[in-house]
């Protein structure tokens, strides 16, 4: 039979205690994170027409005049981030609300690209949007669907006529 030294049973003791801290810890940030609080409302009818706008001249500069799909959803600039840019990170304001713009068309990337790349297109193009001046913050430009469905960030808006 194995018998535990006091040595072994105090280190046990931290383990469990570290780890129901980390679980602790863990849930406060879950519940309490400006991601999962913030931006599940849906987009002011007001501000509709202006992002449809923002996002229709985006995608004539990326070669489609006419998306066949244009959907947008209020959320944060950290969610908006794994649907545009997967892999991307915020180094800050993760928790700002922006506008996600998703439109599926034909797009080409207008912005420099690197000696002797292919300049990159896609069928579907994501973006986000500063709720302020509709300005331009992140861009993503792909042949596959999001992973992340918009709806997993609040009420979807179909901007398309």
């Amino acid at each position: 039979m194995y018998e535990l030294t006091r040595d072994t049973r105090w280190y046990r003791a931290a383990l469990i205690a570290l780890g129901c801290a980390l679980l602790a810890v863990t849930a406060v940030l879950l519940t309490s994170s400006p991601s999962s609080a913030r931006a599940r409302r849906l987009i002011p009818a007001a501000v509709r027409a202006e992002i449809r706008t923002a996002a229709l001249t985006i995608a004539r500069q990326s070669g489609d005049s006419a998306p066949t799909s244009i959907k947008a959803v209020e959320t944060t600039h950290g969610r908006a981030l794994l649907t545009a840019t997967p892999g991307d990170v915020v180094s800050h304001g993760a928790g700002q609300t922006v506008y996600l713009v998703v439109m599926t068309g034909h797009f080409t990337y207008r912005g420099p690209v690197p000696p002797h790349a292919r300049v990159p297109t896609g069928t579907y193009l994501a973006i986000v949007l500063s709720p302020r001046s509709l300005a331009l913050e992140d861009l993503g430009l792909s042949f596959k669907r999001p992973a992340t469905p918009l709806t997993s960030d609040g009420p979807v808006v179909n901007l398309r006529r």
